[in-house]
């Protein structure tokens, strides 16, 4: 499971843990004096971010959602999907930038035993992560309905609205 953490431009920084989500999320963050966030493997020996958000304008508001779609007949193991980017008003009008980070939790798949070679016979159940990103304008279901637009309670710790709850 991916994580993900705020850095400020004076170094500090703050990690999310799922574990005590209210503790930490982003209505906690300073948008004021936020540099990046960071969404990344919380293995320590992968030091390689999955995706690195930069907010260079104090206009910009930052928007982070986890939405997840639990294992069923159809797709027998977890997606999650990390909505991270920002939002702004210019001239009344509403810009953002959103990327959406996927990744599959428990995806099991049949692979060749690496163990015996050239047995075309030797298939082993091994559990395989995967990653990927799409960028958007905006939240646009006509995509795919992970772009929906977050709910009215999301929307009360995102964008604009960020920097009033403390």
């Amino acid at each position: 499971m991916l994580i993900w953490a705020v850095h400020y431009k004076d170094k500090s920084s703050y990690q999310y843990d799922p574990n005590h989500p209210k503790k930490f999320n982003i209505a906690h963050i300073d948008p004021d004096k936020l540099d990046h966030i960071v969404l990344k493997d919380p293995n320590p020996k992968i030091i390689a971010p999955v995706l690195i958000l930069h907010i260079d304008e104090k206009e910009k508001r930052p928007i982070y959602v986890l939405r997840r779609e639990l294992p069923s007949d159809a797709r027998p193991y977890e997606t999650r999907c990390h909505i991270l980017g920002w939002q702004m008003n210019v001239n009344g009008k509403n810009i953002q930038s959103i990327n959406y980070v996927f990744e599959t939790i428990g995806r099991k798949e049949k692979v060749l035993d690496p163990a015996r070679p050239g047995d075309k016979n030797a298939i082993i159940e091994v559990i395989r992560e995967y990653c990927w990103i799409e960028s958007a304008g905006k939240f646009d279901m006509k995509r795919s309905s992970w772009f929906k637009s977050p709910s009215d309670e999301q929307l009360s710790t995102l964008g604009s609205k960020a920097n009033e709850i403390k």
